[in-house]
């Protein structure tokens, strides 16, 4: 397999949120750390416009990361939360906006009451502003968008795909394709998937993002990378809501089994999982 995949970790903001007992800026720095050392690509450090606390917590991570690491945040498709969370960034040396909004026609209609052009619509103008205050800074800062709920978009994928050519064009450099509440067998997760991966232009980079409802994130995440997706959004222990996020451990490993060429320190694998265990308070599932 000639393509390396970009590990996109997730435990200091998908998983982080799921505790009962969130952690502390100083459990937060010395968990990214730990995070590093694995060689991930990638680093979602939290949601700056949730709270005073998450963005002071968003901006020291930011600032404490190096060039070999990539540092993310997330945003609502608004303006005031790309203002917040590009204020958190912008002094670190290489950073992400990621920003989202929903085009599963259930969400569209039942949680934003939006019909789908003005979904489409509020997701190209918040990547459009995003891209315009990025170009102003001047700082090494790309923007990923993701379809949220993307799982259930298999009735209008069509709809999807002509919004997402136009929300690269606006100005997002990589797709993430969320399976948020997972319900169905993994290849019908990756057929969707394959067929976005299809209809983009080939720079832009295919990220998945899947969710463990019925214990099948890593088969699928796992699957999507030999479909296409280079970014896999994953997890340390599998922490996340209900039955939790891709479990990076088990991504990792069955894509070494896989003759895949991993930049990940596998043998450090282990020991994160028992330190993240223990100061989750959550036990690694057998």
């Amino acid at each position: 397999m000639q393509r390396t995949p970009f590990f996109y970790d997730i435990t200091l903001r998908d998983g982080n949120q799921s505790l009962k007992k969130p952690w502390n800026l100083e459990e937060k720095l010395f968990i990214f750390d730990k995070i590093a050392s694995l060689k991930v690509d990638a680093i979602e450090i939290g949601f700056p416009a949730s709270s005073q606390l998450d963005f002071d917590s968003c901006k020291a991570l930011a600032d404490r990361a190096g060039e070999d690491i990539l540092v993310s945040v997330l945003a609502r498709a608004h303006k005031g939360d790309i203002d917040k969370a590009l204020l958190a960034i912008k002094d670190a040396k290489r950073a992400r906006l990621h920003t989202f909004i929903t085009f599963s026609p259930f969400h569209m209609k039942n949680v934003l009451n939006k019909t789908p052009e003005d979904a489409a619509k509020t997701a190209i103008e918040a990547v459009s502003y995003a891209k315009s205050e990025i170009d102003k800074m001047n700082k090494n800062i790309d923007i990923e968008f993701s379809v949220e709920h993307f799982g259930d978009c298999g009735e209008n994928i069509d709809f999807v795909i002509k919004t997402l050519k136009e929300i690269t064009k606006a100005g997002a450099t990589t797709i993430n394709l969320p399976n948020t509440v997972e319900r169905y067998r993994p290849s019908v997760f990756i057929e969707l998937v394959k067929k976005v991966k299809e209809a983009l232009d080939d720079n832009i980079i295919i990220s998945v993002h899947n969710h463990n409802d019925l214990g099948m994130a890593t088969a699928t995440t796992v699957e999507s990378f030999f479909t296409g997706a280079t970014q896999l959004e994953c997890c340390l222990n599998g922490l996340g809501e209900r039955a939790g996020n891709t479990d990076f451990n088990q991504v990792a490993v069955a894509l070494h089994n896989n003759k895949v060429d991993l930049k990940i320190d596998l043998e450090k694998i282990y020991e994160t999982a028992l330190t993240i265990s223990q100061m989750s308070h959550i036990k690694i599932y057998e």
